[in-house]
């Protein structure tokens, strides 16, 4: 006879298949409350990590860990549930324990190629650079030996990323005495690809010195000026790049693509030098020439938003989504714009798909200051806001004269930050520690999980 736990279960499995999120989470929670008796540990054991995986889908990454944990507690051997806080241990920068998580996994299924690129990825954050293309290489051949060949393409373009590259070629070694019109290459497009990933790499002045040359020794190449222009507003220098990006549009006028990448360039440049008009007639010319390139949608966006045109504005960063649906930066923009028309709600919504946006990305600063955005629209039960103003459910977090009082507030504060706004997390912490060390004062417990939440001792 089938047990109320796994019954559960199977609905939430059922449930996730249709894509019901919220119905999943509420049969897992069911199947956690029903499973009380012993003979049930393993069906605890499975929908806590069911949850868990629900958790880190959404961004709740401490909640993941808390669940995580706990189905390990309750089955030490569940590779699925490690491989799962690996991940999770990597979206929150700690890559020792992903990596201990990885490998414990690796000892439980040693052909496993999922754990190998988890590992390797965990390795790679780490620092560890050989051991991480031996593991990357190790999961892409399993892949390949169970016929997935996509993932094991994925895990060979992340080797090849890790293998040194050739350095890009710099006036040190070009042949000065070279009498020569065009770039010190036959392949000039390669030549201003490497230049631009060279200054995105940090080594803008050196990208620069290269154009230089080139611009020097040769007629005013278009694409050349326009690579200067982008390194110059990677300077912020930029006066200098809308002139380039102008005598670009002077020099040729017969590549479209070179001619919406000069319109997009100066019209960034002349919102930085404050002159939302220009860059909105600039960004219209090249949206004309390329309606697919959403970065030029989400920068007219921001010029009209400047101007107080904010339905424009909101057209645009519409536009934007339907185009790259997966940029967390559009969604900050919308939010930004939302939070200004005091639209709260839709604006936390929006910082909070930026920040998911961000963390498939990795991009780890981006989403946490995306995290931070939405917590601090929303006003977490008991909790003081930005503003001085207090919730109304806890009136012993409002500020007192008491220093005691007064630190017992600014803690919960630091204590909603850390946990993006999501104070049901926040308050299940404090749950557990009050549990665990009764009778003491509240400051104690907000300062105890405010440091297992840094300190990463609660995972």
């Amino acid at each position: 006879m089938e047990s109320a736990a796994a019954r559960e279960i199977r609905r939430g499995v059922k449930a996730l298949t249709t894509g019901d999120t919220e119905a999943a989470l509420a049969r897992f929670q069911a199947a956690i409350a029903a499973a009380s008796a012993p003979a049930d540990r393993p069906w605890r054991a499975e929908a806590l990590r069911r949850r868990g995986q629900i958790y880190f889908d959404l961004g709740h990454l401490h909640a993941a860990i808390d669940d995580l944990t706990a189905a390990l507690d309750l089955d030490a051997c569940d590779a699925r549930a490690l491989q799962t806080r690996a991940l999770v241990r990597l979206a929150l920068k700690n890559p020792t324990g992903a990596l201990a998580d990885a490998e414990a996994a690796l000892a439980l299924d040693g052909s496993d190629p999922a754990s190998y690129q988890i590992l390797g990825t965990a390795q790679r954050r780490a620092n560890q650079i050989d051991a991480a293309i031996a593991s990357l290489t190790r999961a892409t051949r399993l892949y390949l030996d169970r016929g997935d060949t996509e993932k094991s393409r994925q895990c060979l373009a992340q080797v090849d990323r890790l293998k040194p590259r050739a350095s890009a070629v710099t006036p040190a070694v070009m042949p000065a005495a070279t009498p020569t019109n065009s770039a010190p290459s036959s392949r000039p497009r390669d030549f201003y690809r490497q230049t631009i990933e060279r200054a995105e790499s940090g080594d803008a002045a050196g990208a620069l010195a290269d154009l230089e040359w080139v611009l020097k020794n040769g007629e005013p190449d278009a694409e050349a000026l326009c690579c200067r222009g982008a390194i110059y507003s990677t300077l912020g220098k930029f006066r200098e790049a809308l002139t380039d990006f102008a005598r670009a549009l002077k020099a040729d006028d017969s590549d479209d693509t070179r001619r919406a990448l000069a319109y997009g360039g100066r019209g960034r440049a002349r919102m930085r030098l404050e002159d939302p008009q220009g860059a909105v007639s600039d960004l219209s010319r090249a949206i004309e020439i390329d309606g697919s390139d959403a970065a030029l949608y989400v920068s007219r966006g921001a010029a009209y938003r400047a101007l107080g045109n904010d339905s424009a504005a909101l057209a645009d960063f519409d536009r934007a989504i339907e185009v790259d649906p997966g940029s967390g930066r559009i969604y900050l923009e919308r939010g930004m714009l939302y939070a200004r028309q005091e639209e709260l709600a839709k604006a936390a919504a929006d910082y909070q798909e930026a920040a998911e946006r961000f963390c498939e990305r990795e991009a780890w600063d981006d989403y946490r200051a995306a995290l931070d955005k939405a917590a601090k629209l929303r006003q977490p039960r008991g909790l003081v806001a930005d503003d001085g103003e207090t919730g109304s459910s806890d009136p012993q977090a409002e500020p007192q004269a008491n220093p005691q009082k007064t630190e017992q507030a600014l803690l919960a504060q630091k204590l909603r930050r850390l946990v993006g706004g999501h104070w049901e997390i926040a308050e299940r912490l404090l749950a557990s520690a009050r549990e665990q060390v009764p009778g003491m004062p509240e400051v104690w417990y907000l300062r105890a999980v405010i440091a297992h939440i840094e300190g990463g001792a609660l995972e």
